[in-house]
């Protein structure tokens, strides 16, 4: 198809053609979206992607393999929404070295084997190539599944922590971090575990999440930001609308199975001890979703 044919096409859809994007820099200050190899595959086929055919969809660029997957991503976004973010944004980040247990400084990393994997120092990269299996092993105890900022829902910058209760709690900036110091029980229920979420987005608010009820029903993909949190016993589980919540709390279990999460049974709050760094829950919204 040539560049014309390929511009008309995809002007008709509401498509735009942009440029790939750059390499990133080793600056150290990066956005937790430029610590990912970057999307390679289209979310409807899973194949390799054309850079000429490329959707707008709530400010994010997400490219396709043809001009027909365009289509088919506009019908029900939220169908492959998955596919693409979890080549894009973290679903889990890595906070510490695996070598030698300290925080990561964000100019010192490998790539290997298609990961990028960072250290606090060079000399930490050097025993890391000499036993990559060794310290492969470690990965999910220096890594943290809190992707996004309890105070501002933004995605976190590993250097911007604090504990809580006996576990780390990351921030998208200092002034938040200072914020959460200041008033962490006003924050505490955002780090808390939820059941059904499917893939984490570039905020707490755009996260796809899974409703139970319609979930039993062949669907209850949501964005984060179109539901609300139900609270049943120790659990909480995402909910779509008021009938949805009165059936869950009727009976959970009849729907625990369809969810993400769902049958693994009570999650432990910040206040039973804390799992792993790697167990931890996901923030809640922003500040100004709630009005803090």
């Amino acid at each position: 198809m040539s560049w014309y044919c390929t511009v008309a096409f995809t002007s008709l859809l509401g498509i735009s053609v942009v440029a790939a994007d750059k390499p990133a820099e080793r600056t150290g200050q990066l956005p937790p979206a430029a610590w990912m190899p970057g999307q390679k595959t289209c979310p409807v086929t899973g194949r390799p992607v054309s850079r000429d055919v490329v959707v707008e969809y709530e400010k994010q660029r997400i490219y396709f393999c043809c001009a027909d997957c365009p289509a088919r991503f506009r019908k029900d976004p939220l169908a492959y929404l998955a596919n693409y973010y979890r080549q894009v944004y973290p679903q889990t980040v890595q906070v510490d070295c695996p070598v030698m247990g300290g925080p990561v400084n964000r100019k010192s990393y490998v790539d290997y084997e298609g990961r990028r994997i960072y250290f606090c120092c060079p000399d930490c990269e050097k025993d890391f190539q000499k036993a990559p299996a060794k310290y492969l092993a470690k990965m999910k105890e220096v890594s943290t599944d809190q992707v996004h900022c309890p105070v501002t829902g933004e995605a976190i910058f590993p250097k911007y922590r604090t504990e809580y209760k006996g576990r780390p709690v990351f921030f998208a900036t200092k002034e938040a971090k200072d914020r959460f110091e200041a008033s962490p029980e006003k924050y505490a229920d955002r780090l808390r575990p939820e059941l059904g979420v499917i893939a984490r987005g570039p905020t707490a608010e755009m996260d796809l999440v899974m409703c139970p009820v319609c979930a039993a029903a062949g669907g209850g993909r949501h964005l984060r930001r179109d539901v609300s949190v139900l609270e049943v016993g120790a659990k909480r589980y995402f909910v779509c609308g008021d009938r949805c919540a009165q059936e869950l709390k009727a009976d959970p279990t009849k729907y625990d199975r369809f969810i993400p999460g769902g049958a693994a049974g009570p999650q432990p709050s910040p206040d039973s001890g804390g799992p792993s760094k790697t167990e931890q829950g996901h923030t809640g919204h922003s500040d100004s979703r709630h009005g803090h």
